[in-house]
């Protein structure tokens, strides 16, 4: 159908006519599809309903229309009642209402339906006299409660701080508002009566993501209706229902009574995974012998250049394949497929701040009564609240800590440095007891056992210092060849980690790098390109896996990664027959292989590798105590980088700078998509239900019970359901011969469900399993969950995870956990989760000594802190973390009147007390006036402490006192200074407007006290800032 096109658009006004004057439409891809719904909406300019025969179909092909343009689908799910547990399942909702509102709208949209959906009378018959409009604009005049009269209305939930959608909160002058069909919450700040600010924020973080003049919203009053419904096509009469099913050549957009059907024979334009030079060949080609040819791609003026480039039509947008039919010559091509972009974000997704990192949550957040606590001079000991303690000058709020034979120990809010939450393997550890020294005697034999630890650190470290006795050649790679055929764009991160490891491997002294990132986030690659470097120097590499199925993991991947440039490949581990053991070791000895992956199996006094120059370690914390031993010995004189997905806790991080070099890989890779995550009461029809969609694909399903009694009964009703299906079953029960053999049969595709426990948490890379069901999800830990949906969606192909739990109401911090973990669903998000039991196994993977005994007695933090005292005396670096006491007369203090809820006041004074920097402090500050609103006095003052800390940290200064009219400086250790005379001369010649005068006076105890004379509080804190540079001190700053 050859007609005139309207510009922007892809498909002639005459083609779209015939379809809607009742022809239908074959032989379209997914994207073409979309592309034709939405060209189709916009000429005709009514609503039309696209039905799918479920709701799998109808939401992919929502979410290809949706990347498309956003702004034109909708999508209708069905209401669910059977197996929805309680507060899960939001997601229906916003989308839902999201298309009821767009639906009673102005404009056309076309919505995306089920047979179900559409026709299920689930929709209150006075819904369009229910709508509820809110408009906000800057400047105008307002009251919080009218809104709030409102929000309550339309079933809002009231909280202390908003998260998720559906909630509202209201604290002062300030607003919260997270309509359920928004990505993102809102926050309105008034100024009395007069709306002062609109922002946009981030629930995760709290934090503005940017601001607003005006914001308009609707929302439907909460109808509690059941009967006399009306049906979704009632409430639109007359609109055009069509239907999209899928055949061989394409999808069929079929008419109710069709009078033709026009086959437009499309099909996709992919690019395989070459070089980009290969990929733009493909197009110059295929657009030769076309009319009309588009490249579909973001709004940027890079894009425009290019499609002019290339000759083609520009058009704003998003889609997954190109696609390209020879019957009506037009040949799309997608910026996405052929640069290899990440998929977009799914619809709800929040748009989060451009840092990409959250603000720590504090250690402290959440207290309950009854979690333990640690306080470093006290030790373990039970959080009983915040009270309220008396002195003679003030009242303070105070942690309440109880110990053993009742003894209490009160901590003021603004002293929280001195208390974190316990972290160890016990569940519930011995509380000390006040008086006794037992908690001395504890951090003594800490002190011993960490002392060898960093003795052997800092020992390895100045043997690290010496020359290797060859160099690498310069080259990494030949013409790019290896970067060019890796099948993902490198992350920021994998590029930074890749280049650190390079960059080693060029200077003289040997590598030791760690390079720590969460599953799946392509570790692997940055070994392959180290190993690749080493091969070109004419030195062979080891590959170190802890268990066998991981060595057979790396060896298939090496292949496919190297043996094609050449590089001969070796594996050696106990599944390797004794013929082909000893096959590897002569080809070894005879340097006929350049990369040797195995398992501890290397360390046999047969095995010998001449030229060896580059060990590669992948999760050393998994090894047993005697091969630990045996790598340390292995790793002298030698090039070694270690893999590890356990995140290494910040606080080790700081002891380790200058001994262990360190990369992160905090960003997963651009194609992954985000994980399905359902939570769903336990039902046998729903788990086949999910089990028979995925086999339909042509995947692989993991079914875990972590019940080994068990697992035969679940493997044996899955089997009667699927006799024409292999499944499988593995426990940590079985030998480990059987074990290996189940696993790889499911990791060659030879099983298509696996029955398992949590043996599977760690391991496989199985990209065609892409399913996952976990039954009891609700005894797992949150890591552990984590870890355990890391297993699928590692590949092209959308994953899904289904949490089973059984009918009964969930625990508060069961439900907290699963809720995380569905709304977390994309790969690596589980990194910035708080993970105590990876913390304390991160410790093993840097040091690879059993220290947990250590970290359990003491709690990890105050092991962390003896581990950098120990380094920084055994290195002979000097402490200069002695911070002055500040006594300030006014109150400094975080009221309850500025934060009502004291959790959120405890979190922030620990934050407080533990800053390090004043850009962390600065970070704090804002996220509070962000929050809540300007700072009152006496929390200015609060920072103006925390400020002085920071400054005047290391300074030869005991003692700061700050008055209505003097700061006084009472100094300690006046050896520190480089000069008592320059101090002298610098207080002398020292011009400030906030000084009257100065004075010297000596102290008590013979030491040296410096006095200002000031007018009032706030010059005494000013000039407090002003004054750090007058100590010149050893870390003078």
């Amino acid at each position: 159908v050859k007609h005139q096109r309207r510009p922007g658009g892809v498909f002639s006004d005459g083609l779209i006519n015939k379809f809607i004057q009742g022809a239908s439409i074959s032989g379209v891809t997914r994207e073409a599809l979309a592309v034709f719904l939405y060209e189709t909406t916009r000429l005709y300019k009514k609503n039309i309903f696209i039905k799918l025969d479920n709701e799998e179909q109808a939401l992919s092909l929502y979410r290809a229309c949706n990347e498309y343009r956003d702004s034109c689908f909708l999508y209708f799910p069905s209401v669910k009642t059977r197996d929805v547990v309680p507060g899960f399942d939001v997601e229906d909702t916003r989308y839902r209402k999201e298309s009821l509102l767009c639906l009673m709208g102005d404009g056309a949209s076309c919505c995306i339906v089920t047979e179900r959906s559409l026709y299920e009378p689930s929709i209150p018959q006075a819904i369009e006299t229910s709508i509820i409009n809110f408009n906000f604009c800057v400047g105008d005049k307002g009251a919080p409660e009218r809104t709030v009269g409102k929000l309550e209305s339309a079933g809002y939930t009231r909280s202390v701080s908003v998260f998720d959608p559906g909630y509202y909160s209201s604290r002062g002058d300030v607003l919260d508002i997270y309509p359920i069909h928004f990505r993102n919450p809102f926050r309105i700040s008034f100024n009395y009566d007069r709306i002062e600010t609109i922002s946009i924020y981030d629930p995760l973080s709290q934090l503005t993501i940017k601001n607003l003049k005006t914001l308009s919203f609707r929302d439907i009053q909460e109808s509690s209706q059941v009967i006399n419904n009306i049906e979704l096509v009632g409430l639109c009469p007359g609109v055009g229902v069509f239907s999209v099913s899928r055949l061989e050549n394409g999808f069929v957009l079929s008419q109710p009574e069709e009078n033709e059907r026009i086959d437009l024979g499309f099909s996709p334009v992919v690019f395989s995974d070459v070089s980009k030079k290969t990929r733009l060949k493909k197009v110059s080609r295929l657009s030769k012998n076309v009319k009309d040819f588009y490249f579909i791609g973001s709004e940027t003026k890079k894009n425009r250049g290019f499609s002019k480039n290339i000759g083609a039509g520009f058009i704003s947008g998003s889609i997954g394949d190109g696609f390209f039919s020879d019957d009506l010559s037009i040949l799309v091509i997608s910026e996405r497929s052929l640069f290899h972009i990440k998929n977009p974000d799914y619809k709800w997704r929040n748009a989060e701040l451009n840092s990409g990192q959250l603000i720590d949550r504090g250690a402290l957040s959440g207290l309950v009564d009854g979690d333990f606590l640690v306080h470093r001079s006290f030790g373990i000991g039970i959080y009983r609240g915040v009270v309220f303690q008396s002195s003679e000058k003030e009242t303070k709020e105070s942690l309440e800590i109880e110990y053993s034979n009742n003894s209490r120990v009160f901590v003021s809010l603004d002293q929280l440095s001195r208390v974190h939450r316990y972290v160890g393997s016990q569940k519930t550890p011995k509380t000390s007891l006040l008086g006794s020294k037992r908690w001395v005697s504890e951090i003594r034999k800490a002190r011993v056992a960490v002392s060898s630890v960093a003795k052997e650190l800092v020992d390895l470290y100045s043997e690290k210092n010496k020359e290797r006795p060859f160099r690498y050649v310069k080259e990494d790679d030949i013409d790019n060849i290896l970067s060019d055929s890796f099948s993902f764009i490198e992350t920021p991160d994998q590029k930074n980690a890749i280049s650190d490891v390079l960059s080693d491997m060029n200077g003289k002294k040997p590598l030791d790098r760690l390079v720590c990132g969460d599953v799946g986030f392509g570790k692997t690659e940055v070994a392959v390109r180290a190993i690749f470097k080493a091969f070109l120097s004419d030195r062979v590499s080891v590959l170190l896996c802890p268990t066998t199925i991981l060595a057979d993991q790396h060896y298939i991947t090496c292949k496919e990664r190297l043996g094609a440039l050449g590089v001969s490949i070796g594996l050696l581990s106990r599944f390797k027959s004794k013929r082909e053991q000893k096959k590897t070791l002569i080809d070894l000895k005879n340097k006929k292989i350049d990369v040797l992956i195995g398992t501890h199996r290397v360390f046999s006094s047969d095995v010998k590798i001449p030229g060896l120059g580059l060990l590669i370690i992948d999760e050393e914390h998994r090894f047993g105590v005697a091969h630990k031993e045996k790598i340390r010995s292995f790793k002298k004189h030698l090039d070694v980088l270690t893999l590890t997905a356990t995140p290494i806790p910040r606080t080790l991080q700081h002891s380790l700078v200058g001994l262990r070099d360190l990369s992160t890989i905090l960003t997963p890779p651009k194609s992954r998509r985000p994980i399905f995550t359902t939570v769903r009461y336990f039902d046998w029809d729903l788990i086949f239900s999910y089990i028979d969609t995925e086999l339909l694909r042509g995947g692989q399903v993991y079914f875990l019970h972590n019940d080994i009694k068990s697992i035969p009964y679940m493997a044996e009703k899955i089997r009667l359901r699927f006799p024409g299906s292999t499944t499988g079953e593995v426990s940590g029960k079985m030998s480990s011969r059987i074990l290996e053999d189940t696993v790889l049969s499911f990791f060659r595709g030879e099983i298509d469900i696996l029955v398992c426990t949590t043996i599977i948490e760690s391991g496989l890379d199985v990209t065609n399993a892409n399913c996952i069901i976990i039954n009891n999800a609700q005894n797992f830990g949150l890591s552990q969950l984590y870890q355990i949906r890391g297993r699928v969606g590692r590949g092209a192909k959308q994953a899904q995870c289904l949490l089973l739990v059984p009918h009964r109401p969930l625990e508060k911090d069961a439900y907290r956990r699963l809720k995380t973990v569905e709304q977390n669903s994309s790969l690596g998000s589980g990194y910035n989760v708080s993970m105590k039991d990876l913390e304390i196994r991160g410790a093993g993977s840097i040091f690879g000594y059993k220290q947990s005994g250590h970290i359990s007695a003491v709690g990890f933090e105050m092991y962390c802190e003896i581990l950098k005292s120990e380094i920084d005396r055994v290195s002979g670096r000097k402490n200069v973390d002695d911070v002055p006491s500040i006594h300030l007369s006014s109150p400094a203090e975080i009221s309850n009147a500025y934060i009502v809820d004291r959790s959120f006041r405890i979190d922030y004074y620990y934050k407080i007390s533990r800053i390090v920097s004043l850009d962390d402090l600065d970070v704090i500050e804002r996220e509070l006036i962000d929050r809540f609103g300007p700072l009152p006095i006496s929390t200015k003052m609060l920072f103006g402490v925390a400020r002085a800390r920071v400054l005047f940290r290391g300074a030869p200064i005991k003692n700061i006192y700050i008055d209505k009219s003097s700061l006084v400086f009472s100094l300690s250790n006046i050896g520190r200074l480089n000069s008592l005379n320059k101090l002298f001369s610098a207080v002398g010649s020292f011009k400030h407007d906030c000084v009257k005068e100065y004075r010297y006076e000596k102290t008590g105890d013979e030491k040296l006290k410096i006095v200002f004379t000031t007018s009032n509080i706030e010059s005494s804190m000013e000039l407090l800032h002003s004054s750090v540079g007058l100590f010149s001190f050893d870390n003078d700053r």
